[in-house]
């Protein structure tokens, strides 16, 4: 599938001072376009170890992002999303161009990242599934909070599914960008998309983060039980109640992963199909991370500061 030669279409963006190691927003000189400045990067080529620029743009998504927003999701597997129909969320992702980002090197290549937020007011029905799965899943206070941060359908929600993939040799350089984007958008759509309605549905009160990590617990909130046995080997160390279990581990992917992890408010997992436990017992889990809109100024914080330090 061959990229038009012409860059998508943007609405207007607020100035933000340039950067050396991303993309910025910039005005829009003419009409209603507005474009995201290209930067040069340096990638490592597929075919040996020699490091090569690349032009690498923020955009937009749009219908000729379908094929690879659905190919980036497949990386992930599609049962990484709960029962989610991903095809369906491609072209959701897709359709919302004015809330989510595609990443790619320059104009004829395929997208290499995206980031989206879906308000949960507005697609019920598409994430039913994974809202029938995480309720089967959480227990007691867990499923206390779920409720009233997931709601069934029918009841006001304020949620919304931060939803992002992208390949493994993405830049970390970018990363802070990409999440800059979508907050900042987020932000904008509450002022400036067409509809009341519309503008009302972007205004969270929480996040829904999907990622995978690997773990030695089979519970189901890894976050709580990690904690809990954290505190048991601090007393077994005092010569208190000595405990033979391991404390639990979780280990991410993505270093964001970390972060918006220590700043939720709840964290339910879920297995994957054909997973069998690796050398130390860990196995691949998919993880449910919610996080208050409250969080969101610390996030990005912490993520930008972990670029910054090498992380």
């Amino acid at each position: 599938m061959e990229r038009t030669a012409s860059k998508p279409t943007r609405r207007k963006r607020p100035a933000k001072e340039e950067s050396d190691d991303a993309e910025e927003y910039a005005d829009s000189s003419a009409g209603d376009e507005s474009e995201i400045e290209e930067a040069e990067i340096g990638m490592i080529a597929d075919e040996g170890d020699e490091e090569i620029d690349a032009d690498v743009g923020f955009y937009d998504p749009g219908e000729e992002d379908v094929e690879f927003v659905e190919k980036l999701i497949a990386l992930a597997g599609t049962a990484s999303y709960g029962g989610i129909d991903t095809s369906q969320l491609t072209k959701e992702i897709c359709k919302q161009t004015r809330v989510g980002t595609v990443v790619r090197i320059g104009e004829e290549v395929e997208d290499i990242a995206f980031i989206s937020a879906l308000s949960s007011s507005t697609h019920h029905a598409l994430l039913r599934p994974l809202r029938k799965l995480l309720v089967r899943s959480a227990v007691n206070e867990e499923a206390q909070k779920l409720k009233a941060i997931f709601p069934k359908e029918g009841e006001s929600s304020k949620m919304g599914l931060l939803v992002t993939e992208r390949v493994v040799n993405f830049p970390p350089e970018l990363v802070p960008k990409l999440h800059e984007a979508i907050f900042d958008e987020i932000s904008w759509a509450q002022e400036d998309e067409p509809t009341k309605e519309l503008q009302e549905s972007f205004k969270f009160e929480s996040y829904l983060y999907l990622t995978s990590g690997m773990t030695n617990s089979t519970g189901l909130s890894t976050k709580l039980k990690a904690r809990k046995k954290s505190k048991r080997k601090r007393r077994k160390k005092k010569g208190q109640n000595p405990v033979d279990e391991a404390p639990a581990k979780l280990e991410f992917f993505r270093y964001e992963d970390d972060i918006i992890y220590n700043n939720s408010s709840l964290v339910l997992s879920f297995s994957l199909p054909g997973q069998a436990p690796v050398k130390g017992g860990l196995v691949l889990r998919r993880f449910a991370i919610f996080f208050p809109a409250t969080a969101v100024a610390k996030i990005r914080e912490e993520i930008t500061k972990g670029i910054g330090n090498g992380s």
